[in-house]
């Protein structure tokens, strides 16, 4: 009869100890140094503004501002990759007068990027300051690779314009923007705001 070849019996000594809370601040200190490295980004929405206006083909439209500012509080760099509608809700969620829900909507919606030069308070002064705006559309948004580095803040404006009132059969109550900012160290982050409407 052989012996066995493995003697697998042995005592968990103090060396053994020793050697394990090493491995484990030798892991701690790994993850440390992975996160003194990493960019965290957090967002903050501004409410959105917005106005009715008369455009240039003489039809009367929902101007909508919305600002995101971004904050890198890590300490490395992150791109900002691009802009997309929200994964569940989609781009725009409208609520009609007498109805309790909200739906997505496939308004017909203009939607670019407002330059930092460019003041709100400019904006809503004259009707004529809101047309000659560009639709980009969500292809170009989705791209927009915008590095933010450590410690900076940056702002993004969008704005969209709304036909809301070419169908006179529905009369929206709210309007919300919804949509996410996609990061490249994979942060998702909702820009989402909201409107009550007024009247047309």
């Amino acid at each position: 009869m052989t012996k066995n070849a493995f003697n697998f019996k042995r005592e968990f000594g103090w060396s053994d100890v020793v050697a394990f809370a090493a491995l484990i601040l030798s892991a701690i200190s790994i993850y440390q140094q992975y996160k003194s490295n990493s960019a965290e980004v957090s967002i903050q929405n501004d409410k959105l503004l917005t106005a009715n206006f008369v455009d240039k083909d003489g039809q009367q439209k929902y101007f909508g501002y919305q600002r995101a500012t971004i904050i890198n509080s890590g300490n490395k760099a992150v791109t900002l990759l691009g802009l997309k509608p929200h994964e569940n809700t989609g781009l725009i969620l409208t609520q009609k007068y007498g109805e309790s829900n909200l739906e997505k909507d496939k308004l017909k919606c203009k939607i670019f990027q407002i330059p930092d030069s460019i003041l709100s308070d400019r904006l809503f002064s004259k009707e004529k300051n809101l047309w000659d705006f560009k639709d980009q559309g969500l292809e170009k948004l989705s791209v927009m690779n915008k590095v933010i580095q450590p410690g900076e803040v940056y702002t993004l404006n969008i704005g969209t314009v709304y036909d809301l009132y070419s169908d006179k059969s529905k009369h929206y109550k709210t309007i919300i923007f919804s949509s996410e900012l996609i990061f490249s160290n994979g942060q998702k982050l909702l820009f989402g705001v909201a409107d009550n409407i007024i009247s047309e």
